[in-house]
């Protein structure tokens, strides 16, 4: 990831880079196609939450605008009760739109969500683990990964943050009884005996 400046604007390019262990046709099949299936993956959710603008995709790289503002996971403690509940509440609902639309994000965590700095506005970055997926245990799973990101580097405000994602997620999909099911044997699955 890099700053540059494209058509006279600040943008974020994000390029995939070679890697030596493998062969130079996988490594650039494997760059080639991560690259274009996050490119869609972004352009499905522009509309329905806030992601950076795709200003051109070339073979390893997106060009894209560049968000000005603070990971999420750096001012959430920072931020008083209310401020916490809008924000987590608007995390729910980004989560739940981009579930409906098919996408499984793979890395839902406070460091993938940018504040943008003047407007406060939430943004969902970096798609690069991300899937087309409408299966329950993939968007489960989506859920309890943002969960478990709160738990480890929020826990002061655990309680308060998770109950708004929730409300928010649940308002906004059809299945969230079938999905908070899951999301208990997932919990159960991962405990030591």
């Amino acid at each position: 990831l890099y700053k540059d400046e494209f058509e006279g604007k600040t943008v974020l390019v994000k390029e995939r880079i070679k890697k030596g262990y493998r062969t130079e046709q996988l490594d650039e099949e494997i760059r080639s196609s991560r690259t274009r299936h996050e490119a869609r993956l972004m352009e499905r959710a522009v509309g329905s939450v806030n992601v950076p603008r795709i200003l051109k995709t070339e073979k390893f790289r997106i060009i894209m605008d560049f968000i000005e503002g603070r990971k999420l996971k750096e001012v959430l403690l920072d931020m008083d009760e209310n401020e916490v509940k809008k924000a987590c509440s608007e995390i729910g609902s980004m989560a739940a739109q981009i579930h409906n639309l098919g996408i499984i994000h793979g890395d839902l965590t406070t460091s993938n969500l940018i504040v943008e700095k003047g407007s406060g506005k939430i943004f969902l970055i970096d798609f690069g683990l991300g899937k087309f997926e409408r299966k329950v245990e993939a968007r489960a799973v989506d859920l309890h990964l943002l969960y478990e990101a709160l738990k480890s580097t929020h826990f002061d405000v655990l309680d308060i943050a998770w109950d708004s994602v929730v409300k928010s997620y649940s308002k906004n999909v059809d299945d969230w009884n079938e999905i908070e099911s899951r999301i208990e044997q997932i919990k159960k699955r991962r405990r030591y005996k």
